[in-house]
C-alpha cells in the first residue's frame, strides 16, 4: 500500500493597511462654486454645514508629511458645535471602516486657533471634551489634526475662530491579520496532487505577492501561484516578504511552518458480531477514486479512511463497523446510497449468514451480461440486468475471510456491482447438533426382583429403564 501524507499548517501573519484617501480638498471646483455660507453642501461623502462668512482662498502649502494643498476653506468665524442646535461651520462624514482621519489646517489671525475632530456631540456648545484629536495653530502655523475613528459613527470636524482647512484625508488603520491559520490539520493529501493551498489565499492576505521566498524543497514545493505541494515527510519553515499592494497592504513579512507526516491506511478489523453496512447511512453523496489519487481505484483499502482529492472521510458509527470492510472501489460512495466497484471483503471470527442488496451498474440487454452476486467463489440469486435493487436470500458463511464480488455466469472475471446494503448475522448455535437418544430394542429385561429374564417371561419387566408388561 502506498503512503499518503498529512499536511498540518500552523499560522501565517501579515500586516495590511489602505493608503490615504482624500475626502475633502478645498481646491475641488465643486466646493468653490457652492454657496458655503448657508445650509448644507455635500460633495462625495463629506457634508459642510455652512453659515456666516465663508470663502475659498487659494495658496499652496506643503505639510510635514510632504502632502501639498493649493486652497483652503476660510471659516470666517468659529464653529457652532452643539446637540439640539443647527451645526454651523462643521464638516461631517461617516466612515464605513475604522481608520485615521487627518485634517490639514491653519490658524487665522493673531493668537491660538485650534481644529478639533470628534465622534460624539454634547449639549454644551464647543465642548472640547468630546474631541478625540486636535491641532493648535499658533501665529497662523499650518499643521495636522489627527484621530483614529470608529466605523459607522459620524465624524465631526470643527474649529475655533477663522481657521482655514485645506483638506481632510482618511486612511484605514493598519492591522495585523490575526492568526490566519490554514485549516489543514489531519487533512490527507498525496504527492500526485497539486494541493489547493495558497499562501496568499486566506483572510487578510489576498493579493499579496511573495518575495524572497525560502522553504525546504525536500519537504514541500511551492509554485509561482503560491500553491503548496508535499514532497516527503518532514517540517519546513516558509518565510517571505511582501510589498504594499494597491494601497491595501503595507509592506511586511510573513512566516508559516508546514509539517508533512507520512501516514498509512487503517488496518482491517475483524467482525465478531452481527453487523450492518448500509450506504444510505454514509452521510456523503459521492466519493470517487481515480488514477490520480491514493489509493487508486484498483487498490485495496479500508473503507473507514477513504482518501480522495485531498480530503479524509471517516465513516461514522451509524455505518456499523466500517473498519471491518476492505474494498476495491471506484466509487466508495455514490448517489448517497451505494458503493460501486469490484469487491468487498471482511474477516469474521464467527460463522453466520449474509444478505446483500445489490444491482448492476447500468442496463444490459444481452442475457450473457447478467451479473450475479458472488460470495467466496459461488454465485447466488438470479443475477441482475439493470439498476433495480435485488436482495439475496441468506448465504451461509464460515468464520474467516469473506469476499463479495460480481460475476457474469460461470466466468471467473470480477465484474462491477452497486452494493447498497450488507447484513451479516452471527449464527445462534455453535454448530453442534442436539443428541438424540434412541431406545435399544434388544436391551436386557429384568423382573421386579432384579433377575434377568428373557422374552418367554410373562409379567412386569423393566427394560431401558421403563416398566412394561411382557405377554
Amino acid at each position: 500500500m502506498k503512503k499518503i501524507f498529512t499536511l498540518i499548517a500552523m499560522a501565517l501573519m501579515a500586516v495590511g493597511a489602505n493608503a490615504q484617501t482624500t475626502i475633502f480638498d478645498a481646491a475641488n471646483e465643486a466646493w468653490s462654486s457652492a454657496d458655503l455660507t448657508k445650509g448644507e453642501t455635500k460633495v462625495g461623502d463629506v457634508t459642510w454645514h455652512g453659515g456666516g462668512s465663508v470663502s475659498i482662498a487659494t495658496g499652496s502649502k506643503t505639510f510635514a508629511d510632504e502632502v501639498q494643498w493649493t486652497a483652503r476653506i476660510k471659516s470666517g468665524g468659529k464653529s457652532t458645535f452643539k446637540s439640539g442646535s443647527t451645526l454651523v461651520r462643521v464638516f461631517t462624514f461617516t466612515p464605513t471602516k475604522s481608520g485615521k482621519v487627518k485634517v490639514y489646517c491653519v490658524g487665522g489671525g493673531a493668537g491660538d486657533r485650534t481644529t478639533y475632530i470628534s465622534q460624539s456631540i454634547t449639549s454644551t456648545d464647543r465642548d472640547t471634551e468630546t474631541a478625540i484629536g486636535s491641532f493648535k495653530s499658533t501665529e497662523q502655523a499650518i499643521g495636522i489634526a489627527e484621530a483614529t475613528v470608529e466605523a459607522g459613527e459620524m465624524v465631526y470636524v470643527w474649529a475655533d475662530n477663522n481657521v482655514g482647512i485645506y483638506g481632510i484625508t482618511f486612511e484605514e488603520v493598519a492591522t495585523e491579520a490575526v492568526d490566519a491559520t490554514f485549516s489543514l490539520t489531519n487533512t490527507n493529501i498525496n504527492t500526485y496532487q497539486t494541493s489547493q493551498i495558497k499562501v496568499n489565499s486566506k483572510a487578510g492576505l489576498d493579493g499579496l505577492t511573495m518575495k524572497s521566498l525560502t522553504y525546504d524543497n525536500s519537504v514541500i514545493s511551492i509554485d509561482e501561484a503560491g500553491k503548496i505541494t508535499p514532497v516527503a515527510a518532514g517540517t519546513s519553515s516558509i518565510t517571505f516578504t511582501t510589498d504594499a499592494v494597491d494601497g491595501k497592504y503595507k509592506a511586511g513579512t510573513a512566516s508559516l511552518s508546514i509539517t508533512v507526516v507520512a501516514a498509512t491506511l487503517d488496518e482491517q478489523e475483524n467482525v465478531s458480531a452481527t453487523s450492518t453496512w448500509d450506504w444510505s447511512q454514509f452521510g456523503v453523496s459521492e466519493i470517487k477514486l481515480d488514477d490520480n489519487t491514493n489509493p487508486k481505484k484498483t487498490d485495496e483499502f479500508v473503507l473507514s479512511n477513504v482518501i480522495t482529492y485531498g480530503y479524509c472521510t471517516t465513516i461514522g458509527t451509524d455505518f456499523g463497523n466500517a473498519k471491518a470492510l476492505k474494498v476495491i472501489m471506484e466509487y466508495p460512495v455514490r448517489g448517497g446510497s451505494y458503493c460501486q466497484g469490484p469487491s468487498i471483503k471482511f474477516n469474521t471470527t464467527v460463522a453466520g449468514k449474509l444478505s446483500v442488496t445489490y444491482s448492476n451498474t447500468g442496463t444490459r440487454t444481452d442475457e450473457a451480461q447478467r451479473r450475479y452476486l458472488n460470495v467466496n467463489g459461488t454465485n447466488y440469486g438470479d443475477g441482475t440486468m439493470d439498476t433495480e435493487q435485488a436482495t439475496t436470500a441468506d448465504i451461509p458463511v464460515a468464520a474467516g475471510e469473506v469476499t463479495i464480488s460480481g460475476r457474469m455466469g460461470s466466468d471467473t472475471e470480477t465484474q462491477f456491482l452497486r452494493y447498497y446494503k450488507i447484513v451479516f448475522t452471527k449464527s445462534d448455535t455453535d454448530g453442534i447438533a442436539d443428541v438424540k437418544v434412541i431406545a435399544e430394542q434388544n436391551a436386557p429385561a429384568y423382573n421386579l426382583a432384579g433377575q434377568k429374564v428373557d422374552k418367554s417371561f410373562k409379567g412386569v419387566v423393566i427394560q431401558n429403564g421403563k416398566k412394561m408388561i411382557q405377554k
